[in-house]
């Protein structure tokens, strides 16, 4: 067991209990693989995470007013994405599936004849250009879409590839706690769930 220090989780759809099993995860991994650049990168993270909540606001009116949406990522930020499609159904009740955005243009793709929102997770340096391409060809069939490729530009160009998907998640679990409102729904207590995380 590792301890992530996250404190009690309170919320049914856990959020900083994720956020510190990801901080974690990367930590173990430093030690295994002695990457130094990594833990320097990784010792910088809550400065630049508090920094990019300032500096920027996710809206997800749009996405959260079609039907469904895809959440794509590729690389590290495939879970990344995974995990926010989750909460936008904990959190808002919205249909939402994640995707690697190297497979989303085969059969999934069909549903852009749809009302069928697209969500661009941040990626790392090196599967950016591949998944500016899939945003854009969405954004070209007129459906809705939320790139969150340059939030905290500057700071992931230092943080490295495995490290800057985390940049924009809290963020978007503010959005999603927004969005909830904005609906009439009450983000912590979502009626078909009980779930108890336990946290250390």
């Amino acid at each position: 067991m590792i301890p992530i220090n996250a404190g009690e989780e309170r919320a049914i759809a856990a959020t900083k209990s994720f956020m510190g099993a990801a901080a974690a995860g990367l930590r173990l991994l430093t030690i295994l693989s002695g990457d130094a650049s990594l833990r320097r990168a990784l010792d910088t993270l809550p400065d630049v995470l508090e920094q990019t909540d300032r500096n920027h606001t996710i809206d997800l009116f749009a996405i959260v007013k079609a039907r469904t949406a895809f959440v794509i990522g590729r690389g590290p930020a495939l879970g990344i994405a995974q995990e926010a499609a989750l909460k936008l159904k904990e959190i808002v009740q919205f249909p939402a599936e994640a995707y690697s955005s190297a497979e989303v243009r085969h059969g999934p793709w069909q549903l852009g004849q749809t009302d069928c929102a697209l969500v661009g997770w941040k990626t790392d340096a090196v599967s950016s250009e591949s998944q500016n391409a899939v945003v854009s060809a969405y954004r070209a069939l007129g459906r809705p879409v939320l790139d969150l490729q340059d939030i905290g530009r500057r700071s992931a160009e230092n943080l490295g590839n495995m490290i800057a998907p985390l940049i924009p998640l809290p963020g978007f679990y503010r959005a999603l706690v927004m969005a909830a409102m904005q609906l009439g729904l009450d983000p912590d207590r979502p009626k078909l769930l009980s779930k108890v995380t336990e946290t250390i």
